[in-house]
């Protein structure tokens, strides 16, 4: 089993603007047409995003599965 370090994965994601900008896409391209383009378009993430309002607010959060 290998171990792989996300924390220093994820800073060099948000480090590089090309990259940033796509780590914040399901924030700010939010769309109540009810086509599904990305997990957070799910019930699920909804939920999610209903219970632990805090956590979603801020547009940076990163969601592991």
């Amino acid at each position: 089993m290998f171990y792989l370090p996300i924390i220093p994965r994820l800073q060099r994601l948000y480090a590089s603007m090309d990259s940033t900008s796509k780590m914040r896409w399901h924030h700010e391209n939010k769309r109540g047409d009810g086509l599904f383009r990305h997990p957070s378009d799910g019930k699920a993430w909804k939920h999610f995003d209903n219970i632990y309002p805090d956590f979603t607010a801020d547009p940076r959060h990163v969601r592991l599965g």
